[in-house]
């Protein structure tokens, strides 16, 4: 995991985190217990073993049939199976293997996006956290600077253009803490879809532990399932070809009049005269166009994204080691700064104000930061698949 020292020293200017509360790891975890798209996924795998089970060399069941003459002592019995001889029943249960494949595969790739996505998520509340502390303490210093400067103006110390700019500053401090403390409500509201008390509960550490240690790369297996679908869709072409003359009747007959019995084998065969599944066989075959396409665009958005991700992390690493100094010590340093000149009368109220500004934005703009660098963490063990994405209990399982 790459460590962002910066927001360390965020953290303390802005509060101590929680002693108890959500830890990225739980909202993984609940993640995979609770997310719609994980568990649509799979219901899917599922669904496709279910169709395995249905799926057999024999596409028909057997048929049996009674015939019993009420005027003479005459009946007869048949039974009779279905039975493709050009194979179509082995390729439709390819096709089925094959779906059960990347059904699976898919299910796989979607628990590492799933937690992905959660550990985003708890990283954007956290960081949502951090800007709102930062703000609350911004608005309490204005709110102390303004009492303090409409004393002085009382006692002519001061003149009322000091108190006015005080009183629109502290302001523009509380509006800054309404809309810090809409984006934490928006950022919880975006991980309850993961964890059911994120309305409320603590935030347990430093957004940057939203990425764990990293274990190393896995496969790929949104781009094995787009393969397997090619697989399945070549299967489902050929038990389309096999379609063309349909299923033989095999079977055996028995009928009996007065005292003569006759036993002995069927066949029954339909000539594809008028129809040839003309139908289903361009069905197979558009439908295989359209998976060889899609396996190959998912295989080069894959190694897009192994590129891309593996450059952002490369470039925000970079910048965040050339960030000289810590942003915390130096934003604290700074308001000390600007109070005594301020005080000195080395600035006027308006500079003071202006500048204090910066150094708010300036803070702001290192959590900021150090949330974009989690993301491009996560992206990047998402693009190589890395299990550790997963909770603890479940990357024994994974690809």
């Amino acid at each position: 995991m790459i460590f962002c020292p910066l927001w360390a020293g965020l953290v303390a200017l802005v509060g101590d985190a929680s002693a108890q509360g959500l830890t990225a790891e739980q909202a993984a975890r609940s993640a995979l217990a609770r997310d719609p798209v994980y568990l649509s996924a799979v219901a899917a795998t599922e669904e496709a073993e279910g169709l395995l089970r249905a799926t057999s060399f024999l596409t028909s069941n057997p048929t049996v049939s009674t015939a019993m003459s009420l005027g003479t002592p005459r009946w007869s019995a048949s039974v009779e199976q279905p039975v493709s001889l050009f194979g179509e029943g082995m390729a439709r249960r390819a096709g089925a293997k094959a779906a059960v494949t990347s059904a699976a595969l898919d299910r796989q790739r979607v628990a590492l996006v799933v937690a992905a996505a959660a550990r985003g998520a708890w990283a954007d509340v956290a960081a949502a956290e951090a800007r709102r502390r930062l703000s609350e303490d911004a608005l309490a210093q204005a709110h102390d600077r303004r009492l303090a400067l409409e004393a002085r103006f009382a006692a002519g110390d001061a003149s009322a253009l000091d108190a006015r700019l005080a009183r629109l500053a502290e302001a523009e401090a509380a509006l800054a803490l309404m809309e810090h403390q809409r984006a934490v409500s928006d950022a919880r509201v975006a991980l309850s879809r993961f964890l059911p008390d994120a309305a409320t509960a603590p935030i347990l550490g430093a957004p940057e532990e939203a990425v764990p240690p990293v274990r190393g790369g896995g496969s790929r297996t949104d781009v094995e399932a787009a393969a397997a679908r090619v697989a399945g869709a070549e299967a489902d072409l050929r038990a389309a070809r096999a379609a063309i003359l349909p299923a033989v009747g095999l079977g055996a007959a028995i009928e009996r009049e007065g005292d003569n019995t006759f036993v002995g084998p069927t066949l029954e065969v339909t000539l594809p005269l008028w129809k040839a599944n003309p139908d289903g066989r361009a069905a197979a075959r558009a439908a295989l166009h359209v998976a060889q396409a899609s396996s190959d665009a998912v295989a080069r958005v894959a190694e897009a994204e192994r590129a891309t991700t593996q450059d952002a992390v490369s470039r925000s690493t970079k910048a965040r080691d050339a960030l000289a100094g810590e942003p915390a010590a130096d934003a604290k340093a700074a308001l000390a700064d600007i109070d005594l000149a301020e005080a000195n009368g080395e600035l006027d109220a308006a500079t003071a104000t202006l500048l204090r500004q910066q150094v708010l934005d300036g803070a702001m703009a290192a959590i900021s930061f150090a949330q974009a660098v989690v993301h491009a963490e996560l992206d990047a063990l998402l693009a190589v698949s890395d299990p550790s994405l997963l909770p603890l209990e479940s990357q024994e399982v994974s690809p």
